[in-house]
């Protein structure tokens, strides 16, 4: 969400980020943090983000016709 909130994009597309799963679905969490650094993001200093993503994104996923009525 930071990097949403860092290119300020419109409004409108907040409601479109959902939170991922929490951990992988089939083998161990591996994060890399030696590549992409402690925030993900080559210690990029992004401000925290103000907005928060929705929940819900697999049933997003799975049924995308009742998120666009």
């Amino acid at each position: 969400m930071r990097v949403v909130e860092y290119i300020n994009v419109s409004d409108e597309f907040y409601n479109k980020v959902y939170i991922g799963s929490r951990k992988p679905l089939v083998r161990d969490l591996i994060t890399a943090t030696w590549v992409h650094d402690s925030d993900g993001l080559d210690d990029s200093n992004l401000p925290e983000a103000t907005h928060d993503a929705k929940v819900g994104g697999v049933r997003f996923i799975r049924h995308p016709a009742i998120f666009f009525k």
